[in-house]
C-alpha cells in the first residue's frame, strides 16, 4: 500500500516548488519510530541556509528522505561534498546552547574576577566567545551512505532544524590560548604536534595537551609533547583549542564546556 505526500520548497523570496514523492507504510513507520524532536505530531521543516531554501513536510519523514529532497534542491551545496563536516541543528532546543554560552561566560568572568593566574585568559576567551554563532547540534551522522544503509542511522524527523553543508576545507582551525587565532594550511602527514610548532603559542597556554574537534563535532583531549606525543592526525577542517595550563579538574570540566560549545558552532 503507497499514498503520495506533498513537499514545499520554500525559496527566499516565498516561492512555492511543489514535489511529489512515494513513501511506503509511512503511516506505520510514523507510529513505531523514533524522532529527534519531541513534536512528533507536528509537521517538518528543513532551512538549508545555503540554499536560500526551506523544505516544508506535512507530516513527519525520515532523515533519508530529507536528503533526497536536499540533493535534489541543492545548487550551491550539498551533502555529498564533505559529509564528515555536516551539520544538523535543531531549532527548537536552540535556547539550550545559548543557555551553555551563558554559562561559560559566566564562569570565566568569574575567573577574570577571582584568579589572578588567569585573568588575562580568560579575558581573551571570553572575546572569543561572544562571537560564536551556536545552535543546539544533532550528534548523528550524516553520511548519506551511513543513512541509506544502517537502518539505525535514519531516524524520523519531526520539527524544525537547520542543516548546513560546509564546503570541504583544506585548512586546521587554531584557536583558544595563543597570540594569533587562526588558519593552517593542510599537509598530508602532520601531526597535531606539526601544526601547534606553527603557532603561537600564550605562556599561558598548556604545553602538553590540546583539544581536538572534529568536523562531525567529536572532541578529544590529546597529548602533543615530546613525552606524551599521541601522534594525532586531523580531518581538514578540524579545530585545534589550546586550553589552560593547569591539569585541576574543575579547569577541565570548563575546558570541556567551551570545546562543546565549539563543537555546537554553526559551520564550525
Amino acid at each position: 500500500m503507497k499514498f503520495l505526500n506533498l513537499i514545499q520548497v520554500i525559496s527566499k523570496q516565498g516561492r512555492f516548488m511543489n514535489l511529489k514523492y512515494g513513501i511506503a507504510f509511512f503511516s506505520a513507520l510514523c507510529l513505531s519510530s523514533p524522532t529527534l524532536s519531541a513534536e512528533t505530531n507536528s509537521k517538518l521543516l528543513i532551512q538549508i541556509p545555503s540554499e536560500s531554501i526551506t523544505l516544508s513536510y506535512p507530516e513527519p519523514v525520515r532523515l533519508e528522505q530529507v536528503f533526497k529532497d536536499t540533493i535534489a534542491n541543492s545548487k550551491q551545496s550539498s551533502p555529498l561534498t564533505y559529509p564528515l563536516a555536516n551539520q544538523i541543528f535543531d531549532i527548537s532546543k536552540e535556547h539550550e546552547a545559548e543557555q551553555l554560552k551563558t554559562d561559560v561566560l559566566k564562569q570565566l568572568n568569574q575567573l577574570v574576577a577571582e584568579e589572578d593566574t588567569f585573568k588575562e585568559s580568560a579575558k581573551l576567551l571570553i572575546e572569543q566567545i561572544k562571537r560564536w554563532d551556536v545552535g543546539y547540534r544533532e550528534k548523528i551522522s550524516l553520511d548519506y551512505d551511513v543513512i541509506r544503509l544502517a537502518p539505525s542511522a535514519n531516524p524520523m524527523l519531526a520539527g524544525q532544524y537547520e542543516i548546513i553543508l560546509p564546503n570541504r576545507s583544506n585548512q586546521v582551525i587554531v584557536e583558544g590560548l595563543l597570540f594569533r587565532p587562526g588558519t593552517l594550511e593542510i599537509h598530508s602527514g602532520y601531526t597535531v604536534s606539526d601544526y601547534l610548532a606553527e603557532a603561537s603559542l600564550l605562556s599561558s597556554a598548556h604545553r602538553s595537551y590540546v583539544w581536538i574537534i572534529y568536523p562531525d563535532g567529536e572532541f578529544t583531549r590529546s597529548g602533543y609533547a615530546y613525552w606524551n606525543d599521541d601522534q594525532a592526525t586531523v580531518a581538514p577542517g578540524s579545530i585545534l583549542f589550546l586550553g589552560f595550563n593547569t591539569d585541576l579538574e574543575e579547569m577541565l570540566e570548563l575546558e570541556r564546556k567551551v570545546v562543546t560549545l565549539i563543537s555546537m558552532r554553526k559551520g564550525l
